[in-house]
Formats: C-alpha cells, sequence, structure tokens
C-alpha cells in the first residue's frame, strides 16, 4: 500500500466550496466537475424525481447562454460536457484539453449556479424524460433494482427511482426547480473535482 503518500490536494476557497486537485503531467487532458451532494433522497414526495430533471434543465438556459450555446461551448474546441444524477448526487463534469480548462470552469459554474429554467424547455424536456422513464420501465434488471430497494427503504426517499413518475415530472414548474435548489444548495455540500 501507498499509506501516508498523498497524491492529491484539498483545499477550501473562501465561499466554502472544497476543491480536489490532482495534477497528471503526461496529461494534455483536463477532466474538472462540480460534485454536490445532494441527490433524489433529498427529495419530498411531491419533488419526486426533481434532482434528475435538474441535471436535464442545466444544459437549457442559464442567464447568459441558450441551450444551443451550452452545448456548443465546449464541443466547438473538442471538449465534452455531461451531467449524471445518483440517489445521493448530482455531478455537472467536463473534459477537455487543458488550455480550454478556464472555459470549462466559467461553463461548469454557468449552468451549476446561473440555470434559468425556461418554462418552454421545462415542457419539451418532460416529454425526454418521460420517453427515458418508459426505456427505462422496459429494463427488467433496473426494474427489479428498484423493487427492490423500495422493499428495503420502504416510506424513504432512497427506496424510490430516481426518474419520478409521470405525475411528478409532469406537474414540475420553474419555481418548483428554484425551491429545491434554495432548500439544498449549499457551497459547504459542494466539491469541485479538477
Amino acid at each position: 500500500t501507498m499509506e501516508g503518500m498523498v497524491d492529491h490536494e484539498i483545499f477550501e476557497l473562501t465561499n466554502g466550496i472544497r476543491v480536489v486537485y490532482k495534477s497528471i503531467n503526461n496529461s494534455k487532458i483536463v477532466h474538472c466537475g462540480f460534485v454536490m451532494d445532494i441527490g433524489s433522497r433529498d427529495e419530498t414526495p411531491e419533488q419526486w424525481g426533481i434532482a434528475h430533471f435538474w441535471e436535464h434543465m442545466a444544459f437549457k438556459g442559464t442567464v447568459k447562454r441558450k441551450a444551443f450555446h451550452i452545448i456548443n461551448r465546449l464541443e466547438s474546441v473538442g471538449g465534452e460536457l455531461n451531467a449524471y444524477t445518483t440517489k445521493e448526487k448530482i455531478c455537472f463534469y467536463a473534459s477537455a484539453l487543458t488550455q480550454h480548462f478556464e472555459k470549462s470552469v466559467e461553463l461548469l459554474t454557468d449552468i451549476t449556479f446561473f440555470s434559468t429554467f425556461p418554462e418552454k424547455q421545462i415542457e419539451n424536456e418532460k416529454s425526454v424524460i418521460l420517453e427515458e422513464m418508459g426505456l427505462y420501465l422496459d429494463s427488467p434488471e433496473d426494474a427489479i433494482q428498484d423493487d427492490f430497494e423500495d422493499i428495503i427503504f420502504k416510506g424513504h426517499s432512497l427506496g424510490r427511482n430516481i426518474i419520478g413518475s409521470k405525475e411528478s415530472v409532469e406537474s414540475f414548474r420553474k419555481n418548483d426547480f428554484r425551491k429545491f435548489i434554495d432548500e439544498n444548495l449549499d457551497n459547504k455540500r459542494l466539491v469541485f473535482s479538477v
């Protein structure tokens, strides 16, 4: 074992966000992202599926960018922007050539903190998520895992699947996202990994 040999740095910014940094000198690529200690386990029954929906909506518009500009910002320089949601975390991340690190950080900051949740985009995205839900429900190995967790965590948000229900997803409006974010997003629950 390499006990005692730390190959990364962890430091806290003045705003409370922790940064985990590891330098890999023989690579010209940077991987970075915001990992939030927020997931579907933080949802109330009425919010079922909103963490996953937020992940989708982060790409649909910010104070200074429309969806096209968000997607194109790193793609135009050969980079990649992506995200995922679990029961315990939401992650917005990017991979790009090291010379585009600042561009990546700025874009990730924009979608994490300055999403606008345009109503039209929410409506469009509902059909995307309902389609995803259909595919998901057609997958027996996923469905049985959900049923199992529902039994283990009976009545708890950890027992519910991440995607939500048709009813909950169809009910979401702009203010529901704002409320969920205001209740959960806190710099102390945020790590920037690079």
